[in-house]
């Protein structure tokens, strides 16, 4: 499981289409709720086992900051094509076709500018984070198929360290919400291959929120300069997890894990 803390907030949502026309779609709103689902159509068989799944996981969390049901369609659609959602983190010899509307005037100025932003972000992610995280003694997930089935649709942003009895698992989220990129790392210890439930330890980098006032009176700041704030906010987060799993030490932005068994 992959839980989004709900900074910043965004919705998360799937569809399918037939002949040109939407036939299902769920969507979940967290300003509706953590358990809010918006289901239109027939989903596929599987949607019902993976909401009844999270649904459950989130009543068991008891915490409205954890957004487990936020990962219902992503997984409903990860489970579909057999692939990571993320275009930059898929094989170099896999290729999508990416189907949106074409905009046009200040809306295809926006889409292109978030095209832009999700490039450099998933570029510096991957020469910066992911560098870090091998240093640290992590092997890529992709190298470990035995763990595949616990992180569906997240094999490629996933990593594995092997610590005496224990297998650490850390997986790495980006994304651009509003124009601002974000990081969000997930942790998880497990006893070999043992089923182990319970909620990933998390840590969310992302840049500093400006006041209402400092927005209305100063320029907006640009995206290199909060993409660098965010990177560098990941390292140190990234270097917290590593010390609360070697030594326990806590950190104030690191949120630990529990186990249910």
């Amino acid at each position: 499981m992959w839980p989004v803390r709900r900074r910043p907030p965004s919705c998360s949502a799937a569809s399918g289409s037939l002949n040109g026309e939407q036939i299902w779609s769920v969507v979940h709103d967290p300003d509706a709720g953590v358990d809010h689902l918006d289901v239109e159509g027939s989903p596929p068989p599987n949607f019902v086992q993976i909401r009844d799944r999270l649904l459950s996981e989130q009543a068991a969390a008891g915490d409205e900051d954890v957004d487990y049901v936020f990962n219902v369609p992503q997984e409903l659609a990860a489970g579909l094509v057999g692939l990571p959602l993320d275009e930059e983190a898929v094989p170099a010899d896999v290729r999508f076709t990416v189907l949106e509307p074409r905009l046009n005037g200040t809306g295809a100025e926006r889409q292109a500018r978030s095209r832009a932003m999700n490039v450099q972000l998933a570029q510096r992610v991957s020469d910066e984070i992911f560098p870090q995280v091998r240093a640290l003694d992590f092997s890529p997930m992709i190298e470990h198929p035995e763990f595949h089935e616990f992180y569906p649709g997240m094999v490629l942003n996933g990593f594995v360290r092997h610590r005496g009895d224990v297998w650490e698992c850390l997986t790495v989220s980006y994304g651009i919400a509003r124009e601002a990129p974000g990081t969000v790392f997930q942790f998880f210890v497990r006893r070999g291959l043992e089923d182990r439930r319970g909620h990933h330890g998390q840590a969310f980098a992302a840049p500093e929120r400006e006041g209402l006032l400092s927005r209305l009176t100063k320029p907006k700041r640009p995206f290199a300069a909060t993409l660098d704030q965010t990177l560098e906010k990941a390292a140190i987060l990234l270097t917290a997890i590593d010390q609360y799993l070697q030594n326990g030490t806590p950190h104030p932005e690191v949120s630990p894990p529990s186990y249910l068994r």
